[in-house]
């Protein structure tokens, strides 16, 4: 039995690599047979992928690790060109320049200081 193991989770990663390829929209959805992006539902599958990569730490062969850290390297990189296409495709917000800042007045004007008077010195004759 455990010689199926290492069969059984390679065919367990791919089909969460196809489904992050689907929901990328980088292949059709097989039911419908049309593209269907969902980058909720590839990011799941990547996170799936590297959560499984965590827990079998240790425990897989060299060719399932390879295979496994080099599918993740280009889900991921495929994510993030996708993201940033995304990103490109939204309208982005119209910005308008800054007027200048005038200075603010304070709330309350400061009274001038008041100067004790000066009494003036008669002359000594």
């Amino acid at each position: 039995m455990e010689d199926n193991y290492s069969e059984y989770f390679l065919v367990l990663i791919g089909s969460l690599e196809l489904e992050a390829m689907i929901g990328m929209g980088k292949l059709k959805h097989p039911l419908t047979d049309k593209i269907e992006r969902d980058m909720d539902r590839a990011r799941h599958a990547i996170d799936m992928l590297e959560m499984l990569q965590a827990k079998t730490k240790g425990n897989l062969t060299d060719e399932e690790y390879r295979y496994l850290d080099n599918m993740l390297f280009t889900l991921r990189r495929n994510y993030i060109d996708e993201v940033a296409i995304e990103r490109k495709a939204e309208p982005q917000p119209e910005i308008k320049p800054k007027e200048p800042v005038k200075p603010e007045e304070p709330a309350v004007k400061p009274e001038a200081e008041e100067k004790p008077e000066k009494k003036e010195k008669k002359p000594r004759k």
